[in-house]
């Protein structure tokens, strides 16, 4: 009877054990799963600051288009100037030599 009341216990004092590692088990696997949360909604947040980042940013395909418009363009305005240059040279030349015939005259 003492042998099978000490084996009780101790097959009582096993079961508490293993009971109180399953509930530390427990305690730190939930330890661990709010960490993983918390790192996972730094994550998101940081995502979804990048996500706005690069909405403040141009394609660098649509930014190569612009500039390839900006500079045909500009180099439609610098012919359109050298023309304007000429011409007004050209006019001033005649407008200098018709002064110097009517001077003449």
């Amino acid at each position: 009877m003492i042998a099978q009341r000490s084996d009780e216990k101790i097959m009582e004092l096993q079961v508490k054990v293993i009971e109180a590692r399953l509930d530390g088990m427990d305690r730190a696997i939930t330890l661990q799963h709010n960490a993983l949360e918390k790192r996972l909604e730094a994550l998101n947040e940081l995502r979804q600051a990048v996500v706005e980042d690069l909405e403040d940013f141009v394609r660098k395909d649509v930014y190569n288009d612009k500039v390839k418009v900006i500079d045909t363009d500009s180099n439609r305005i610098t012919a359109l100037e050298t023309r304007s240059i000429v011409w007004t040279l050209v006019l001033g030349l005649i407008l200098i030599g018709i002064q110097i015939f009517m001077k003449q005259r």
